[in-house]
């Protein structure tokens, strides 16, 4: 049914049923007048409702606290807002924490490689591991010297056999890592005789420090040997010409 404001002309739509029990207290959501309303007598309560009627924004109510009588909720109310607010910081929020874990993903991947110099002086046996993957770490033997270095032919058990020994010295104040050692026998034009590897004769040496070392292989009889190149294990090579 439409009833209109008496002090302002404001109409209203409300529903029938509020009349059941008489008339009532209604308050003008506009003008704020109050009177009391009754059903028209030509009106029957318990008839089919009225088809909807263009009519003012509603707001009837029956006490200042109460919401408005037979109203809706707005068009653009917060809670028809809500939900695509809270869908839209869901995504935000997802999308924030994906690149928060690509970002420690890349991290994870790139960080032992750009660290790998400092990786390996707290654990050297990585290196082996860096260097089959194909990753130098810095130039191996770096900071280390052969000393004291000797190599003689002599028989041993009827076979002639060449013996080489030193020492290798840390140079450094720091402790390095000790690299395999790649030994060459030399003929007098420079032509190499034969070449071995000799193990890392222990796997760090502290600053300062030196370890000694030991080897010898089988000397070909038809070839004379003149000298012997040592190099630590590395891709370009580090060595020096030793006696």
């Amino acid at each position: 049914m439409i009833l209109e404001c008496p002090s302002c002309h404001a109409r209203y739509l409300l529903q029938i049923g509020l009349f059941a029990q008489g008339g009532r207290q209604v308050r003008c959501a506009r003008c704020k007048y109050s009177w009391h309303a009754t059903l028209p007598t030509n009106m029957d309560v318990f008839a089919a409702p009225e088809p909807p009627a263009q009519a003012s924004k509603p707001v009837f109510s029956s006490s200042p606290a109460s919401p408005p009588l037979g109203s809706a909720a707005p068009e653009h109310s917060f809670s028809a807002n809500l939900p695509a607010v809270i869908k839209k910081k869901g995504w935000r929020e997802k999308g924030v924490l994906a690149l928060k874990i690509l970002a420690v993903l890349v991290l994870a991947v790139l960080w032992p490689v750009f660290a790998r110099e400092d990786i390996v002086k707290t654990f050297p046996s990585l290196r082996g591991v860096y260097e089959a993957a194909g990753l130098q770490v810095g130039r191996a033997g770096l900071g280390l010297k052969f000393e004291k270095v000797k190599s003689e032919l002599k028989y041993d058990s009827g076979t002639m056999r060449l013996f080489v020994t030193g020492v290798v010295h840390n140079t450094t104040g720091e402790t390095q890592f000790v690299p395999d050692i790649k030994a060459r026998a030399l003929a007098p034009d420079g032509s190499i005789v034969q070449s071995w590897w000799v193990a890392a004769p222990a796997p760090t040496i502290q600053g300062g420090a030196g370890v000694p070392f030991h080897t010898a292989v089988n000397a070909p009889m038809n070839k004379t040997i003149e000298n012997v190149f040592l190099e630590f294990y590395t891709q370009h090579g580090n060595g020096q010409d030793v006696e």
